[in-house]
């Protein structure tokens, strides 16, 4: 409220913007709190994908020895390999970009 506000409603007024300020501060706690809870999702989602990123390496390169070991594959012809895979999505970057999703065609 404006000064003329209170000049004309004094205490009352005052109480206004009192509450309006209580209003907007648990409208703001309110949002920190969802704000936090997003924080603590994304940080266990975090967590989760990097546990899954360990297993995977993990099974990776355990099937990769197994096989090196047992002579179904030398170590320059898979490392040959996995730089042909590595070129298919147009940059040899040690990794590959996800596929776009495809969709259903009407038929």
């Amino acid at each position: 409220m404006g000064i003329l506000s209170h000049i004309l409603l004094g205490d009352l007024g005052q109480s206004l913007d009192i509450e309006k300020t209580r209003s907007e501060v648990k409208d703001q706690a309110m949002q920190q709190a969802r704000d936090a809870s997003k924080l603590s999702n994304a940080a266990i989602d975090i967590e989760r994908l990097k546990r899954q990123n360990g297993e995977l390496r993990l099974a990776v390169v355990a099937l990769t020895r197994f096989l090196i070991r047992r002579g179904v594959v030398n170590e320059s012809e898979l490392l040959a390999f996995i730089r042909e895979i590595d070129a298919e999505d147009g940059k040899i970057d040690g990794g590959l970009a996800p596929k776009p999703p495809t969709w259903p065609t009407a038929p």
